[in-house]
């Protein structure tokens, strides 16, 4: 079966796209653009035969011209014959990655060697920093917060595993993520379940969200480390929480850029014209002292979390000296914890009390905080006792979620 299809095999609602990914295969292959005419096409030539002009491309850019599938055929079928199996694989990718809207990020790491071979212990603590990095950018993109610990967790999780790796490439030692723009990630595992709902009212985010997330924190890192250089301010770090930077984030930046130089590049494909617009953040092994002194900062008291909680309330306390009304709760959804305390008004113990007898999970807010090892829950409002069918589906659910590791 052939490679390739004859311009009448081609959808034409993707047109638009085609010569993108022409372009994106010849970039691959070290081939500039040396002239063009806006809005109707390019000549490209490679940088190797920068003197012959038969080896020179033309790319049309219109594609309600009668001649632009011809002329797109014409240029990849040349490209195949050139660059062989690597192109056909690189040019799959990149259907697939149009069609399923995968974006891409490739996490580049110099090497001493030509061959682009890499230290055992290097090439696993890069894999890792990419993980850490598209992980707590998941988070902050349901919460900014300093230090994320096990918030947001699951939100993290399923994006990680809707994502793809990608092959690696010639060069330095470069990894690959395709991950899914338009795919929704609910917060918990119970929004999840209820996505289907017709009433579904559930946290959620898209993968396009996540990625503006990443995207925005990688450039202002960058900048505060420009801008820690110039003042030495370290406040800058802490004043760029909002847009996504945290202690996971600055630290799996730290472990990138140790021990030699390297980039993050993200290749977003624009939601208004489907075009792949790639963008590169550099980072060195002079960021790292830098990026070390942030991340500590940012470990330091972690700001308390609002949440939401349901589960079972397992220990009832009342001081009979000073009053204290106080329930440890068997965390079902709503944190990445298994078990908190609360200290009640009379009024709430008594339907905490309520929801004990009847074996039912309590629902409350509050704000999460950790006081040594254990966690607390202050100012709660909203209790409410959760029956039947669906305290049982929550308590099954979490008990097979505590098979997931946590982030």
């Amino acid at each position: 079966m052939s490679d390739w299809q004859s311009p009448a095999d081609f959808d034409t609602g993707s047109d638009v796209l085609l010569a993108e990914r022409i372009t994106a295969l010849l970039r691959h292959f070290d081939w500039t653009p040396v002239s063009r005419e806006p809005g109707l096409y390019e000549v490209w030539r490679p940088d190797e035969d920068e003197d012959e002009g038969d080896a020179e491309l033309l790319i049309p850019l219109d594609p309600s011209r009668n001649d632009y599938l011809s002329l797109v055929t014409k240029a990849q079928r040349r490209i195949y014959s050139q660059y062989g199996r690597e192109a056909r694989k690189l040019s799959q990718t990149l259907e697939m990655r149009a069609s399923s809207s995968l974006e891409a990020t490739r996490w580049k790491k110099s090497t001493p060697s030509e061959a682009a071979i890499i230290a055992w212990e290097d090439g696993e603590r890069l894999y890792a920093s990419a993980r850490a990095q598209l992980g707590a950018s998941a988070k902050a993109t349901r919460e900014a917060r300093r230090y994320h610990g096990n918030a947001s967790a699951y939100v993290a999780k399923r994006f990680l595993e809707k994502s793809f790796m990608g092959q690696t490439e010639v060069g330095s030692f470069v990894i690959t993520a395709l991950t899914p723009a338009r795919q929704i990630f609910p917060a918990s595992r119970y929004f999840e379940e209820s996505l289907l709902s017709e009433d579904y009212g559930g946290e959620s985010y898209s993968g396009r969200q996540i990625l503006d997330t990443f995207e925005r924190a990688l450039s202002v890192t960058r900048e505060c480390l420009d801008e820690f250089r110039r003042s030495s301010r370290m406040e800058v770090f802490l004043e760029a929480v909002p847009q996504g930077v945290s202690y996971e984030f600055t630290k799996a930046l730290r472990d990138l850029a140790q021990g030699s130089e390297a980039a993050v590049e993200i290749a977003r494909l624009s939601s208004e014209e489907g075009r792949i617009t790639p963008r590169e953040f550099a980072f060195t092994p002079a960021d790292v002292p830098v990026l070390d002194r942030a991340s500590h900062e940012l470990a330091r008291n972690p700001e308390p979390l609002r949440v939401s909680l349901i589960g079972e309330v397992t220990l009832l306390s009342r001081s009979t000296d000073s009053g204290d009304r106080v329930i440890r709760l068997n965390v079902e959804d709503g944190a990445d914890i298994r078990k908190a305390r609360i200290r009640l008004s009379a009024e709430q113990y008594e339907i905490a009390m309520d929801a004990h007898r009847q074996e039912a999970s309590l629902k409350l807010d509050g704000t999460l905080e950790k006081e040594g090892r254990m966690f607390w829950v202050y100012n709660p409002s909203n209790l409410e006792i959760i029956e039947g069918v669906e305290s049982d589906f929550i308590a099954e659910e979490v008990l097979n979620s505590r098979q997931d590791p946590l982030f």
